[in-house]
């Protein structure tokens, strides 16, 4: 609750009691100068002259609902207190994961306007200050050939509510960046935005390039190349082990080194594959 709030609050409760506790003493006091007997009863009782005895409990009132407001503070304190510490926390996974998160604002139609909030990560791979991108949206860090992606992105969206995707993200220096990015709705304040996490699957990428060409490298290798798997079966043939032999690729995947040469027949294989691993 607000400091202020709380403040206005309690001055107001107070004025509130003063006027209350005022006009039950001046009650009670009438009403023992008209001579009641409950009333001169308690004050006898008490040993104390009528005019204390109502002052005296006057106070006691007040010093109740002090009692009360402390005990509702304190509540309040520590609610403010956990509510901190929820804040930093998520301040803390917010900017201290690894991949980038974007906090989307959607237009009236659907469709994404502008970030609201990105974590550093995102400034980071990106090259911007937050500032600067607080001012731009999705439109304006995915090269202009990428675009159809994010048509066919909005289309899920809406009929999801979700979508995971690949596409490139353009750096402020220019660079593009392959990226992963998983995209939720999710409604913020009564507001409908999108929170998009995002992952850099440069290495990943870079690493599906290599392997390509390893592969095509094999394939089209002059010397002709069998990878065989423990038991005697061809896991892999190139197109020279296929052209030596005179098999077609479908056919040697379906068959074993005891087929093609009868001096490996099966005991011979497993103590040959032997000395190979040992």
């Amino acid at each position: 609750m607000n400091i202020i709030r709380l403040v206005i609050l309690i001055e107001s409760l107070a004025v509130l009691v003063y006027w209350i506790g005022d006009t039950a003493i001046d009650f009670i006091s009438m009403d023992l100068s008209a001579g009641s007997t409950s009333a001169r009863l308690m004050s006898a009782f008490l040993g104390l002259p009528h005019e204390i005895y109502t002052r005296l409990l006057f106070v006691i009132i007040i010093i109740f609902i002090g009692w009360l407001f402390i005990r509702l503070y304190s509540k309040l304190e520590k609610s403010e207190a956990a509510r901190r510490e929820s804040e930093a926390i998520y301040r803390e996974l917010f900017h201290n994961t690894n991949d980038a998160i974007l906090l989307i604002s959607a237009g009236e139609d659907g469709p994404p306007e502008k970030f609201i909030e990105v974590n550093d990560s995102a400034c980071r791979y990106l090259g911007y200050t937050k500032e600067e991108l607080l001012t731009v949206g999705p439109l304006q860090i995915v090269p202009t050939d990428q675009h159809h992606v994010l048509i066919e992105v909005e289309k899920m969206m809406r009929s999801e509510g979700k979508a995971l995707f690949e596409i490139a993200h353009a750096a402020k220096d220019g660079r593009r960046i392959p990226v992963e990015v998983d995209t939720h709705e999710i409604i913020l304040r009564d507001r409908k935005c999108y929170l998009s996490v995002v992952r850099d699957i440069s290495k990943r990428k870079a690493f599906e390039k290599a392997l390509r060409l390893a592969q095509f490298s094999i394939d089209n290798a002059r010397e002709a190349l069998f990878w065989i798997t423990q038991d005697g079966r061809f896991g892999f043939v190139n197109a020279a082990a296929c052209d030596l032999l005179g098999y077609t690729k479908e056919e040697l995947l379906s068959m074993t080194v005891h087929d093609i040469d009868p001096n490996f027949q099966k005991e011979a294989w497993t103590r040959h594959w032997d000395r190979l691993i040992h």
